[in-house]
C-alpha cells in the first residue's frame, strides 16, 4: 500500500504516482530526433525497489501544404503557357522546418524532389489540378493542398 512511484519524463520534469499524465511543453532544440528518455523508479516499503526507461518521441504539429500560382505570359507561340508556382506560405510545426516539397502538375508531371517555388510549362490548354505535399525535417507529410489551374 505504500508503494511509491517516482517519474522523469526526460525534460527537466517529475512527477510521483502510479498513474501520470505529463505534457511536453516544448521541443527541445537539442534533441534533433525529438526523442526524450522517461523512466519510473518504484520502491515499496520493505526497500525493494525496480526501474524501467523507455525511449519516445515528441513530433511536432504536422506541416500545412499551400501555394500559390500566376502565369508568366500568355502562348510564346510554342503552345505552351508558363505558370509559376508559390508555397513560400507552407508551414511546418513548432521548431520543424519544411524539408521537401512534393509538386503533381495535374498534366503528367511531378517533381517528388521540388522546391518552394517551381515554373512549369503547360504544353496543351485545359483544366490542371495542382497538388503539393510538404515534408517537414522529421520526415512527417502534409495532407495534399490542391488548386484548378485553368490553361487557356
Amino acid at each position: 500500500r505504500d508503494i511509491t512511484y517516482e517519474w522523469d519524463f526526460g525534460d527537466g520534469t517529475y512527477a510521483s504516482g502510479p498513474s501520470v499524465t505529463h505534457a511536453y511543453q516544448q521541443l527541445s532544440s537539442d534533441q534533433s530526433n525529438y526523442t526524450y528518455n522517461v523512466s519510473v523508479s518504484v520502491s515499496d516499503p520493505l526497500g525493494r525497489s525496480s526501474s524501467d526507461t523507455t525511449t519516445i518521441r515528441i513530433l511536432p504539429p504536422l506541416p500545412t501544404a499551400n501555394f500559390n500560382y500566376s502565369e508568366e505570359s500568355d502562348y510564346t507561340g510554342l503552345y505552351d503557357q508558363v505558370v509559376d508556382f508559390d508555397a513560400s506560405s507552407s508551414a511546418a510545426g513548432t521548431d520543424a522546418s519544411i524539408a521537401n516539397y512534393i509538386w503533381d502538375f495535374g498534366d503528367g508531371y511531378t517533381d517528388s524532389n521540388g522546391s518552394v517555388q517551381e515554373t512549369h510549362y503547360y504544353y496543351s490548354t485545359g483544366t490542371y489540378t495542382v497538388t503539393l505535399v510538404v515534408v517537414d525535417n522529421v520526415g512527417q507529410m502534409s495532407s495534399p493542398y490542391q488548386i484548378t489551374v485553368q490553361v487557356q
